[in-house]
């Protein structure tokens, strides 16, 4: 992934722009879905939402120090293209230090010693039910979110007549609420022992108060906003149910979540095309559509088999 950044500063033409922007995503497809089989191997099971909470809310505060920093540090960089390096040479260096502190882990589990191909592990994935219904609730919560937050601080510009940097702040403000959310909700989650009761009801209150957001104006839209971003870190526990999964667990979990990460990938793409054409007819449609996809990643929840620490104590 750093190299493509760096390379990426050097782009002259669209086609070179895009060919390492094609080969940073093939990098992150190898790095992202094994963050968690990672902390799968490392904690214990009551500490899963703990570990995959603070990871996530680690990807939040990024980016939300991002769009924090950016605006500030581009010009004195001299422009995107000493940005992008930087950021090359940095990711380079994370990838440095992961490999120098953190060992591998055998799992006492049966076959965990075992080395699986490609082909092998995902046959054996694919064939678990509850991996479909999680790549189905990826589908629609990355959908939601990747079309969403993208036209959302236009929608307030063009429509709602508010200043650039107003949106752009409500859009923050969004993000810091989730960093704070994905950190408590999934602790939360591990002390009762059980994913359903928080993954369902607050994936759906989030769908609700993304439609809420298109018509609130003011202190209003503060509180819908911060709400939003804070219940949107149930989220976080999408990624735990594969480490939990019978036939799964964190032997396989990296295959599952790549399938479940895949199919996120691919509703943020057919989403955002999907919304957009909504926007057309009606910008509020847009807001509905993409609130409409975390109700129906809530929904899609509830199909799985409970896979908290209670979960034995409900059959």
């Amino acid at each position: 992934m750093g190299a493509c950044l760096v390379l990426r500063g050097t782009a002259r033409s669209f086609g070179a722009l895009y060919t390492w922007m094609f080969l940073f995503g093939v990098a992150m497809a190898l790095a992202f879905p094994n963050a968690p089989k990672a902390l799968g191997m490392w904690f214990p099971p009551q500490e899963f939402g703990l570990a995959n909470g603070i990871t996530l809310a680690g990807y939040g505060a990024g980016a939300a120090l991002a769009a924090l920093l950016v605006p500030l540090v581009l010009e004195p960089l001299g422009g995107w293209r000493t940005l992008t390096s930087l950021l090359g040479v940095l990711t380079m260096g994370l990838g440095l230090f992961w490999l120098v502190t953190v060992r591998d882990r055998a799992l006492a589990v049966p076959g965990a010693g075992a080395r699986l191909g490609i082909g092998e592990a995902l046959r054996r994935v694919l064939r678990v039910r509850d991996v479909w219904v999680v790549a189905g609730c990826h589908l629609f919560l990355l959908g939601g979110y990747i079309g969403l937050i993208g036209y959302a601080p236009t929608y307030f510009v063009t429509v709602q007549r508010m200043p650039p940097a107003a949106a752009g702040a409500v859009i923050a403000g969004v993000m810091w609420a989730a960093v704070v959310g994905t950190f408590l909700l999934p602790t939360l989650s591990d002390r009762v022992g059980l994913r359903k009761v928080f993954y369902f009801p607050g994936m759906l209150a989030t769908g609700l108060l993304i439609f809420l957001a298109a018509y609130a104006l003011g202190p209003s839209l503060w509180i819908v906003a911060l709400l939003w971003g804070f219940l949107s870190g149930t989220g976080a526990l999408a990624f735990v149910v594969p480490l939990e999964m019978e036939g799964v667990g964190p032997l396989l979990a990296g295959s599952a979540i790549g399938v479940a990460v895949s199919a996120g990938y691919l509703g943020g793409f057919t989403s955002s095309l999907i919304g957009m054409q909504l926007v057309r007819l009606s910008p509020v449609a847009g807001f509905a559509f993409w609130g409409g996809c975390y109700a129906l990643s809530a929904l899609l929840f509830l199909l799985l088999k409970e896979t908290g620490p209670r979960a034995r104590q409900l059959l």
